[in-house]
């Protein structure tokens, strides 16, 4: 389901790059966080050759984010959604962002034959 859409991105960041957020529990790896907006894809620049399918949305959280999931279809209400990519890296385009790889068929269908046929 790669492409631009409304996501939330979960972690337990240890910062923010937002000063006015650091020190709170959120930014502290003590509680969850997450951040929700539409979804861009990374651009590689020649500072940051990166390769093609990284999205993710402007976000505060730091280090600790990490592996954390991005939802598409996320229902606050009921905690189900779709798990459309993961946190990988920020990446600063005059915002932060933070980005990861969107899970594409060719992505996802080896691990899934694996466990079928484990």
């Amino acid at each position: 389901m790669p492409g631009p859409r409304v996501v939330h991105q979960f972690g337990y960041p240890r910062a923010s790059s937002d000063e006015a957020r650091q020190g709170l529990p959120e930014y502290t790896g003590e509680r969850l966080a997450y951040c929700t907006g539409p979804a861009v894809e990374q651009q590689a620049t020649e500072d940051w050759p990166e390769p093609p399918g990284q999205w993710g949305t402007e976000c505060v959280m730091g280090g600790g984010s990490s592996g954390g999931p991005r939802f598409a279809n996320f229902d606050r209400h009921t905690g189900l959604g779709v798990v459309v990519g993961d946190n990988s890296h920020g990446w600063l385009p005059g915002k932060r962002y933070l980005v990861g790889p969107q899970f594409t068929r060719e992505i996802t269908r080896p691990p899934f034959h694996r466990a079928q046929h484990s």
